[in-house]
């Protein structure tokens, strides 16, 4: 079941629900392209200013207007929602490192190769990195690539770095 996010722009997303390892598989090959944490953020300030604009303005808008803005506001910000952008932790025996790769080529054709419903996550949502993905972590550098320290994951996370 999908949703189409009719959004105050000239593109639209559609809402994948579920688990991410069986969601990002069927929008890709629907060749869709994954919304980024960026994008995210940024249409959740939208519909927040079209919401916070709407609610003191609501004579200026149909009730059916007011109800469909209102939605969205609530799909974007009291939902979890996963992006494009590829979250990366280096395995136990490893420094605990992790590496935020924004979405690109490569990155699509990783998740063609390696995201499915099997795919084991980590306990904060990022793709563990078993033997068979071993080399991986190493694979992705480049401007495009945010690495963490796992002092900084623990910062950013509240200390419950695994």
């Amino acid at each position: 079941m999908t949703e189409t996010l009719d959004l105050p722009r000239r593109d639209s997303y559609v809402v994948f629900p579920g688990r991410n390892t069986e969601q990002m598989p069927l929008l890709i090959n629907e060749g869709r392209t994954p919304m980024t944490m960026y994008e995210f953020a940024r249409q959740r300030l939208l519909i927040r200013e079209l919401y916070n604009y709407v609610n003191k303005n609501p004579d200026n808008y149909s009730k059916e207007f007011r109800q469909k803005v209102a939605k969205k506001y609530v799909q974007l910000w009291d939902g979890y929602a996963d992006t494009g952008d590829l979250w990366l932790r280096q395995s136990a025996n490893q420094v605990g490192k992790g590496k935020v790769v924004l979405y690109n080529k490569q990155v699509l054709d990783f998740l063609r190769k390696n995201l499915n419903p099997r795919s084991r996550l980590t306990s904060l949502g990022a793709l563990a990195l078993d033997r068979e993905l071993e080399g991986v972590y190493d694979s992705f550098t480049g401007d495009n690539v945010l690495e963490l320290s796992k002092g900084e994951i623990d910062k950013f996370f509240g200390g419950v770095s695994k």
